[in-house]
């Protein structure tokens, strides 16, 4: 009867103090002591084999963090507040969509001033306006003569000529009895690489029945879509990813008229695109979830996994300089009349960070700079470093990086001045415990 009880007492010992160590377990089972105060924590370190939507990743943090809860809690059963887990192998999906630019206004008429109505109509000598100001009354007094009949609610887009200035269109609209200039702020898209196809171009794709060069048009969409990709890599062997073709072709539907279409290249191939309708991307990338247990649940506290680089630019760098001189003082401005500070280094009369410390030494080793003569270059280098870190997550990052992802490194790249131009990287992640920005070690040059 003393042996049932010691076998249920273990039993039950075991259970009170949960499934998480194994080892743990077993010893208890064998008939070791059990010790209740030991508190069962786990570091679990590994990859995530649970579910995912049918998708087949995540799109939000917060789907995330609930299925690693469900997944560590299916391993850990019971577990002593305090445990960690860093689950890794989790594919989480980032969908943008893509910039929808607007499409260019079309007025209900267009018309271009010739000389008659410069010189006769107008009484302009010469076939322009002065300036903007004199255009505007001068085309007041065309439209109310020339279009006094045009119907309510129509448009008119005029083309002029402006000294100086060049060739002008301003569109119109005709409301009631008068007209009223139309303020047209357009986000236009414009690409890379305007091309027309020549004779030669569509002999190229083939002269025989069904080709291009038979007639050189188009007048089936699938040829289309089979030959221009195709001419595309041809004529355009090097451009980069993301340059956009817009090419125009003959169509024939009865008769032959210009098309123009957009080509955008994407990973090595040329693909359709439409700058006026908005498409969605998805990229997919592996990260890693870091947990704590509280007691009940896992929670997530970050997600880990991706990077965005960061190229400074001009603005950058005078944001940097600027900052310096408010922050730090006047001292460490550039006595040669550049905007360049020895703080950090920045300076966006070049658009660099100047490393080139026999420069710091001979004209700023003045104790204003703030470091002995008797420092090294290897500490000097060290503080240089450290400043620029300092500079960069307070005057670059925080405006350029309006919703920091905790999860995400971001790789600062800069130009580096010193024996010679180099460009050099450093990297960031954002806190978001106590919101703040982390250096995560020395620059790289790359």
């Amino acid at each position: 009867m003393k042996n049932l009880f010691k076998t249920i007492a273990i039993a039950f010992a075991v259970l009170g103090l949960g499934a998480c160590n194994d080892a743990y377990l077993e010893e208890a089972m064998e008939g070791t002591p059990v010790d209740t105060t030991i508190a069962d924590k786990v570091n679990f370190d590994g990859v995530y084999a649970g579910e995912y939507p049918a998708a087949g990743y995540f799109s939000s943090k917060e789907e995330v963090a609930a299925a690693v809860n469900t997944y560590l809690k299916g391993i850990y059963t019971f577990c002593d507040e305090g445990s960690t887990a860093n689950v890794a192998g989790i594919q989480f999906g980032t969908v943008t969509t893509s910039e929808v630019y607007d499409k260019p206004f079309a007025a209900d008429e267009t018309y271009t001033l010739v000389s008659d109505d410069y010189k006769v109509t107008l009484g302009q000598k010469y076939n322009n306006f002065n300036d903007a100001e004199e255009a505007a009354t001068n085309l007041a007094t065309f439209l109310a003569e020339k279009y006094a009949d045009y119907a309510d609610g129509k448009t008119l887009t005029l083309t002029y000529e402006i000294y100086k200035t060049g060739t002008v269109s301003t569109t119109y609209k005709r409301v009631g009895t008068s007209w009223e200039k139309l303020e047209l702020d357009l986000n236009l898209f414009n690409a890379d690489i305007n091309y027309t196809l020549t004779t030669e171009d569509y002999d190229a794709m083939g002269t025989d029945s069904g080709e291009p060069g038979k007639y050189d048009n188009f007048d089936n969409k699938n040829a289309v879509n089979f030959y221009i990709p195709k001419f595309l890599a041809q004529k355009y062997p090097y451009e980069k990813d993301g340059a956009v073709v817009a090419l125009t072709y003959k169509w024939y539907a009865g008769t032959a008229s210009d098309m123009t279409g957009f080509w955008r290249l994407e990973n090595g191939a040329w693909v359709a695109y439409d700058p006026y309708t908005a498409v969605e991307s998805v990229v997919v990338e592996t990260k890693t979830a870091q947990c704590t247990y509280d007691g009940s649940a896992w929670v997530m506290s970050r997600l880990v996994g991706g990077s965005k680089t960061i190229a400074l630019a001009n603005a950058e760098y005078e944001a940097m300089y600027t900052w310096v001189l408010e922050n730090k003082g006047e001292q460490y401005n550039d006595t040669q009349g550049k905007r360049s500070e020895y703080y950090s280094g920045a300076s966006s009369s070049y658009n660099n960070i100047n490393n080139k410390f026999s420069t710091w030494r001979k004209y700023y080793n003045d104790g204003d700079f703030n470091f002995p003569s008797t420092i090294t270059d290897e500490e000097l280098q060290l503080l240089a470093e450290e400043r620029l870190a300092e500079v960069i997550m307070a005057a670059v990052l925080p405006v350029v990086v309006t919703t920091p992802d905790s999860g995400l490194i971001y790789n600062v790249v800069y130009t580096l001045y010193g024996d010679g131009t180099v460009q050099a990287q450093m990297s960031f992640m954002y806190n978001d415990a106590d919101a703040s920005w982390e250096c995560l070690g020395r620059p790289l040059v790359l």
